[in-house]
């Protein structure tokens, strides 16, 4: 056995404290060679005088003696401040408690005995609580763990507190900690005998959690944190490069087998599957059904043979957007590349909805993709599919099968269908011969009509025989069916002195109905009663006269067939000199006596071959319509040139004026345009005039007719109305023509 003297410098002394060194402890100061004995009082202890004799024996042993068991023991030791243990102090001063329920156990609840511990006299069944926070004494091991499995605290014996292992923890008491292979991350648990690692299987009942609002972790694969500006929680995604806003949008994992790259916010449709990951592809509202699907959009870029993310629904951000203002509505484009376009692709390519723009920006920008496939007439539950081979072709119901396909009525199928067929229709069908004909060579026959002899077809010029310098000349022609002319009709053209007839077959010859032109009374006469089915009769001159061969009796303007002229009719009485109603008179508006109902109006409208006016253009602009053509106008009340300023319909008079406008429009471009058409007084919008229209574009067959109808109080003489469009929408720049023999402008004083 060997003893060690506590030694140390002179400076060392004589700088230590009152009590140091302990009460009997030497201390050899080894730069003046000198002893010093501790008496517990004073600083540095007291010089040790006088001789030091060496030692004779060690228990009675000499030489080189080495400690045995018996030689001191803490019996023989006198007890310093620092008092040894004992059971009976343990037990005296430890707090015991009798808070828990396993107190009353009279089986040991620890599995371990008193003796493994050295507690022979703590009771088994009483819990020991240590005070670890009044604990004081040497900290002889640093508060901080140095290993991952250093997770316990421990107290020692002497006074000691570190961090601690498992097989810390067990040591001494008997236990036999499990193997901890292969079970990382799991928790030391028991069935009551037996120790045993084991995963939570479930934390019970929790009330809630709590995330930070204002989070500064960086996310990564597998973090779970607060996204403030989403309002919602986000995951980090394997890849490092997604992050999934729950409850905003929804992720599907792809693996790209197309041999190169896909990028970020390219449209995607699933084409298979690898191992056990869907494939993707780039989608095309210009190829097959299946590419023309929208499945997803990539959130990030994935490279050939490659794993990664694309949402299915949900907001998609890091877009350029700032093409297309917010709100948009989004198309799967027709290019091949994956994009999306605020144009819908035209026919055959399909029309499919990908979503709308949030956020309008070239790099930050958003889209909520929301994708809405549209489908063709041959992807429809009843409908065969099979593809038409030829112009034409149209759906037939195939009774039989219950499903539409695509073919041509045979001829044969005629027979017998529908309740007013042609009545020879069966017997056509059932001729065997060519009931046809056979149509002859076209050549040499420009300008030639097509005719019968009742057997065989052949062209045949128009027999001019009876034309002699553009009139007809003498004779009778009978025409077989209508005849329309395009321009004037002249009857007796070349004998103005003689009865002109028009005649109507009805079976009467020579005395059955016509109209002529009495000569001597320069007047038309109408054999039997006239019939107007119009709505109006315009007449070109100032006056209409009734019975006016026949001055000295009553005249009649019937209205309806009642037959009797006391009923619904307007009577000039002969006798009396004074018109008679046959009904009351309802008046809406001012009746003055300078009105005059039936030719206080002007109709003015386009003629055929007038310039074309293209009423297209930009959102905001406007055109004013021109008229070059004269239907009727009263001059008494109108003005309008067909020459210079033909836009404008001047009103002379003061007065109350039902106006009618009515403006034909084709529009040629592929995009919807929206107009409107409204009336102006003296270069002012009349209010309340307005009326818009909508048109989807060319291949929607949607031509529209811009009309408004209203009522003007002119408060000035000589004001001038105008017809005015105006574009209130567009999303193209095609022509929208007017359509000249739909438009018109009339314009009727009323009052």
């Amino acid at each position: 056995m060997s003893f060690k003297i506590r030694r140390g410098t002179e400076a060392e002394r004589a700088a230590m404290s009152a009590g140091d060194p302990a009460q009997g402890e030497p201390l050899w100061i080894t730069d003046t060679s000198k002893l010093w004995i501790g008496d517990g009082v004073t600083a540095g202890g007291v010089l040790a005088t006088g001789d030091i004799n060496a030692v004779d024996s060690v228990f009675g042993r000499t030489g080189a003696v080495t400690a045995q068991a018996g030689d001191y023991t803490t019996t023989l030791v006198t007890e310093g401040t620092n008092l040894y243990f004992t059971d009976a102090r343990v037990e005296a001063n430890a707090n015991v408690s009798a808070a828990y329920s396993h107190i009353n156990l009279t089986t040991n609840p620890h599995a371990v005995t008193k003796a493994q511990v050295g507690l022979g006299n703590v009771a088994n069944v009483e819990q020991v609580k240590i005070q670890v926070n009044s604990f004081t004494g040497d900290f002889t091991q640093a508060l901080t763990p140095t290993g991952d499995d250093m997770v316990l605290l421990q107290i020692f014996g002497s006074g000691a507190m570190r961090f601690a292992t498992a097989e810390d923890l067990v040591a001494g008491t008997g236990l036999t900690l499990p193997d901890q292979t292969g079970h990382s991350g799991e928790f030391l648990t028991t069935n009551g005998t037996t120790p045993s690692w084991s995963e939570i299987g479930s934390l019970g009942t929790i009330d809630h959690i709590q995330f930070s609002l204002s989070p500064t972790v960086t996310m990564a694969e597998g973090v779970l944190a607060w996204d403030s500006d989403e309002g919602t929680l986000q995951i980090g995604m394997p890849g490092g490069n997604v992050n999934l806003q729950v409850g905003q949008e929804q992720l599907i994992r792809v693996r790209n087998t197309t041999g190169a790259t896909i990028y970020n916010g390219t449209i995607v449709y699933i084409n298979g599957s690898s191992g056990n990951r869907p494939t993707c592809a780039i989608s095309d509202a210009s190829g097959t059904f299946e590419q023309r699907c929208a499945c997803a959009i990539l959130t990030e870029d994935i490279a050939n043979n490659g794993n990664g993310y694309a949402t299915t629904y949900g907001i998609v951000h890091d877009l350029n957007t700032s093409a297309y203002p917010e709100g948009t509505v989004l198309y799967l484009a027709d290019d091949g590349t994956g994009g999306f376009t605020s144009t819908p692709p035209s026919a055959p390519d399909a029309i499919v909805v990908i979503g709308r723009v949030i956020n309008s920006h070239a790099v930050d920008g958003e889209i909520l993709f929301n994708p809405q496939a549209s489908s063709t007439l041959s992807r429809l539950s009843d409908v065969n599919g099979t593809t038409p081979d030829a112009t034409n072709k149209h759906l037939i119901w195939d009774n039989a099968n219950q499903y539409w396909d695509a073919g041509q009525i045979a001829h044969g199928d005629l027979s017998g269908i529908g309740t007013y067929t042609h009545p020879s229709i069966d017997s056509h069908i059932d001729d065997t011969s060519d009931p046809h004909g056979t149509i002859p060579s076209q050549s040499t026959h420009a300008g030639e009509f097509l005719t019968t002899n009742g057997s065989t077809l052949s062209w045949s010029a128009v027999d001019v025989s009876g034309f002699s310098g553009g009139t007809f000349g003498t004779g009778t022609y009978t025409f077989p069916d209508d005849v329309r002319f395009n321009d004037d009709i002249y009857i007796n053209y070349d004998n103005g002195s003689t009865d002109s007839n028009i005649w109507f077959h009805d079976g009467k010859g020579p005395a059955g109905s016509r109209i002529y032109l009495d000569q001597a009374n320069a007047q038309f006469v109408f054999t039997d009663a006239l019939q107007i089915g119009g709505d109006y009769i315009a007449v070109d001159g100032p006056e209409i006269a009734v019975n006016a061969s026949a001055s000295n009796v009553d005249s009649f303007i019937q209205f309806g067939h009642s037959g009797a002229h006391d009923a619904d009719s307007l009577m000039f009485d002969y006798s009396a000199d004074e018109f008679v109603l046959s009904n009351d008179l309802n008046v809406t508006g001012q009746l003055s006596a300078d009105f005059c109902a039936t030719t206080a109006y002007i109709h003015v409208a386009k003629t055929s071959g007038a310039v074309v006016q293209n009423i297209g253009g930009s959102t905001g602009t406007t055109t004013t319509i021109t008229w070059d053509s004269q239907i009727y106008y009263n001059s008494t009340y109108f003005t309008h040139s067909t020459v210079s300023a033909t836009d404008r319909v001047l009103c002379k008079q003061v007065g109350r004026y039902q106006v009618i406008a009515r403006v034909g429009a084709r529009n040629s471009g592929s995009n919807r345009w929206v107009g409107a058409i409204y009336i102006t007084s003296n270069g002012t919008e009349v209010p309340r005039t307005t009326a818009r229209y909508y048109s989807r574009g060319v291949s929607y067959g949607d031509e529209v007719s811009l009309h408004t109808v209203t009522e003007i109080d002119v408060t000035t003489a000589n004001t001038i109305l105008r017809v005015q469009t105006r574009i209130d929408k567009t999303d193209q720049s095609s022509a929208v023509n007017v359509e000249w023999d739909e438009c018109e402008f009339i314009v009727r004083r009323i009052g």
